[in-house]
C-alpha cells in the first residue's frame, strides 16, 4: 500500500500582505499551528520512503483541513477579507495543496495526516497522549487503527485513544478525499498531545515510536 504523509498545520507563517491581521502571540499559540507537529512530520518523512507535503502558511489565514463551504475555512482574523482576497487564498493556497495530494492517490493509499493537540482546551484537560482518528464506517481504516493502537499499547506506556480528541469522520481533508476515492483510500489522522512535544528529547522519543510502529504494522 502506498503511504502519503501530510501536515496541514505545520506552519504559522503569514504572507507579508496579510501580516497586519495577526499578532505574533496568536500565531505562536496552538491556534496558529499544531505545535510540534512539523517535528514529527519531518522526522517521519526522512525515515520513510513516501510522498509528503506540508502547509506553508498558518491555518488562521485559510484552513486546509476544512471543506470549502465550512464556516471555519477562514478564521476570525481572515473572515473579513473581501471576496477577491478570499478567492486569491483559495486559488493560490487551498486548491493547489489539495490538487497535489489528489494527484498522488493513484493506487491503494494510506494517507497519514500528522497533527497535535493542546493539553487543555477551554479549561478541560485532555486525558490522552496519542489519538488515532478514522471513519468508523470504513472497515479498513478501523482495522488499521485497532492494529496500530494494539502495537502502541504493547510497546509503550502512552495512553492511546481512538477518535479522540476529535472524531475522524468530522469535516476535514480526509473526509474530502474519502468522497473522491471511496475504494482505494485510507485517511488516518495522528494526533499527539503537545505536552509530549515541548522539548527535543521527548519529541524525539515519540517520533521514533511512531516510526517503529508504522514499520511494524504497514
Amino acid at each position: 500500500m502506498k503511504l502519503i504523509l501530510t501536515c496541514e498545520h505545520a506552519s504559522n507563517k503569514i504572507p507579508s500582505e496579510f501580516s497586519s491581521l495577526f499578532t505574533r502571540s496568536v500565531l505562536n499559540s496552538h491556534r496558529g499551528l499544531d505545535i510540534g507537529s512539523n517535528f514529527i512530520y519531518q522526522f517521519l518523512r526522512k525515515k520513510l520512503s513516501c510522498y509528503s507535503q506540508a502547509a506553508e502558511y498558518s491555518r488562521l489565514l485559510i484552513e486546509l483541513n476544512r471543506s470549502l463551504d465550512h464556516k471555519d475555512l477562514f478564521s476570525e482574523f481572515s473572515a473579513n477579507l473581501d471576496a477577491k482576497q478570499k478567492k486569491h487564498l483559495i486559488e493560490k493556497i487551498y486548491l493547489p495543496y489539495q490538487k497535489k495530494l489528489i494527484q498522488q492517490i493513484t493506487a491503494p493509499t494510506l494517507h497519514l495526516g500528522i497533527h497535535s493537540f493542546t493539553p487543555v482546551l477551554n479549561g478541560k484537560k485532555r486525558l490522552t497522549d496519542i489519538g488515532l482518528l478514522y471513519d468508523p464506517k470504513r472497515k479498513k481504516e478501523r482495522a488499521f487503527c485497532l492494529a496500530w493502537k494494539k502495537w502502541l499499547a504493547q510497546n509503550s506506556n502512552y495512553r492511546v485513544k481512538l477518535n479522540y480528541p476529535y472524531k475522524g469522520s468530522s469535516d476535514g481533508l480526509t473526509t474530502i478525499l474519502r468522497k473522491k476515492f471511496p475504494k482505494n483510500y485510507l485517511g488516518i489522522e495522528l494526533e499527539i498531545n503537545q505536552k509530549l512535544l515541548m522539548n527535543k528529547e521527548s519529541a524525539g522519543k515519540i517520533a521514533m515510536l511512531i516510526y517503529e510502529s508504522l514499520i511494524a504494522i504497514l
